[in-house]
């Protein structure tokens, strides 16, 4: 086999196919749409081995056929996390057949496996990754894994994620892609002999972003967490104060790894996605001891290394949130707004944040719906509703957090269950509560809450071509609609009479 002339990104050797298996997860994890994987050896060496169990760890099946495309010349997955097209070069004798194949239709779009990549002459991408395999004895082997430039940074992170296992004493552990959320953090089941089953975060330092005000990015605006530490600190209070949330067993808060407790996969909602009332239930009365116990709690908490102070659900962040609206959706729906309509809308909200004021402030951890709720059916009481996500908190009109479960984004609270909801919410405060400022404080946050996501979801499709979040467009939009019969958001419907009347 002739070797590259590039140094490699990373020399290891593979003492057997459990290692062979590892090493494939761990390249699984690193892969992006867009990449080409050239696969050099000899016959034996493991070429179809490694690709196999790259293709199962893609697809979170370790059992799933894939036969060697070696008369096929390509096998397509499409089915998996990121589509595959393995090919098998060996048979072909001219360059130019790959034309015929389709080998360059889907490029951008999925992982490429090619075996036997000389037979492909200079038709190969330049920026392409190379993984030469070498046999050394028996079942042992040497590769040598060769990336550009601008894939490395990726390639870095997934190897010391390994290590970060090895060194929290999940040696040789198996590592499995969990589903995740809109942000750049990625999220993996970890198994390891002796071992609970564990949660690592991969939580990589982004860019702040395209700066759009005061100098200051989205995420600066909306006080996004940079780090992990808000994560450990916050969830550390909420276990605190008798509530589930996952336990830290390792944290790296430099490289953003962290190792959690593993609360399981069942949720909130029942296999045809509406929400399972019982639990429901439960998780208002999560949140509603959360509430109770907000006379005695602090914004300064304990956090890693000191105090942490949890930024303030300012005028600024209401604001810039809602604003999405109008610069996303809005232009989503084909329409524009001049600039006098948006000062005009932003201009009611500030009105409507001023009316926020007297309202009960505590602990907002942003994002109570169903995808960050699990179910913990061996718990009792409230400890049966596990938190997740609670890293960017805030601390404001603590009743956000009601409205993001009663109108939860993604899926659907009838007007009886969100009834049923707010009184158990009622019944399970230790206080009186005055109910006609409390709908009015309530309509308000999800009001600027549903404009918001609806402002997300337009800018994660238009902009970042991640379609399934339309799906979820028309329920927010009736949502909308049901909250602006409250006479608190007058000045809205009449906004929305001027600068979008009906079609």
């Amino acid at each position: 086999m002739t070797h590259s002339s590039q140094a490699p990104f990373l020399t290891c050797e593979l003492v057997d196919e459990a290692a062979t298996i590892r090493f494939a997860q761990d390249v699984a994890a690193a892969v992006l749409p867009g990449d080409l994987v050239a696969l050099e050896g000899d016959l034996g060496a493991g070429k179809t081995a490694f690709s196999r169990a790259l293709i199962r760890a893609l697809a979170k099946d370790s059992d799933l056929e894939v036969p060697s495309p070696t008369f096929s010349i390509l096998q397509p997955y499409d089915e998996l996390r990121i589509p595959v097209r393995h090919f098998d070069l060996y048979r072909m004798s001219d360059p130019e057949e790959l034309e015929e194949l389709g080998f360059y239709e889907d490029l951008d779009t999925v992982v490429t496996l090619v075996e036997w990549p000389d037979n492909a002459g200079n038709a190969l991408p330049p920026n392409h990754i190379t993984l030469e395999i070498d046999i050394l004895a028996g079942d042992l082997r040497e590769v040598r894994l060769i990336v550009g430039e601008d894939q490395s940074v990726r390639f870095r992170r997934t190897f010391a994620a390994r290590y970060f296992l090895e060194e929290a004493n999940y040696q040789n552990a198996e590592r499995a892609h969990v589903q995740g959320d809109a942000s750049h953090r990625t999220y993996e089941r970890i198994a390891a002999k002796g071992q609970a089953s564990a949660i690592f975060m991969n939580a990589p330092e982004t860019p702040p972003g395209e700066i759009i005000q005061h100098g200051k990015s989205y995420a600066e605006l909306v006080h996004r967490a940079v780090d992990t530490k808000p994560f450990e600190a916050v969830g550390k209070l909420l276990l605190r104060h008798g509530l589930s949330a996952p336990d830290i067993y390792a944290a790296n808060h430099e490289d953003g790894f962290m190792l959690l407790e593993d609360l399981g996969s069942a949720g909130m909602l029942d296999g045809n996605g509406a929400p399972i009332r019982e639990r429901m239930l439960t998780a208002i009365d999560a949140l509603a001891s959360l509430h109770n116990a907000a006379g005695n709690m602090a914004q300064s908490i304990p956090g890693v290394g000191g105090p942490y102070e949890v930024p303030a659900f300012d005028r600024t962040a209401f604001l810039t949130e809602v604003s999405l609206f109008a610069d996303w959706f809005v232009p989503h729906q084909n329409r524009a707004l001049s600039s006098d309509a948006k000062s005009s809308y932003v201009g009611i909200w500030s009105d409507l944040f001023d009316v926020l004021k007297n309202a009960e402030n505590g602990f907002i951890l942003r994002d109570v719906h169903s995808p960050n709720l699990l179910w913990l059916e061996n718990r009792k009481g409230i400890k049966r509703v596990g938190l997740l996500d609670f890293q960017d908190a805030l601390w404001g009109p603590q009743i956000y957090d009601l409205a993001s479960l009663v109108y939860d984004a993604r899926a659907t609270i009838s007007a009886q269950l969100r009834e049923e909801l707010l009184a158990r919410y009622m019944q399970s405060r230790n206080k009186s509560l005055e109910i006609e400022e409390l709908n009015v404080h309530l309509c308000i946050v999800a009001a600027q809450r549903t404009a918001k996501v609806l402002g997300i979801f337009a800018r994660l499709a238009d902009r970042d071509s991640k379609l399934s979040y339309l799906a979820h467009m028309s329920r927010n939009e009736a949502y909308l609609n049901v909250l602006l019969k409250n006479p608190i958001l007058e000045p809205l419907v009449q906004w929305n009479e001027v600068h979008l009347p009906p079609r």
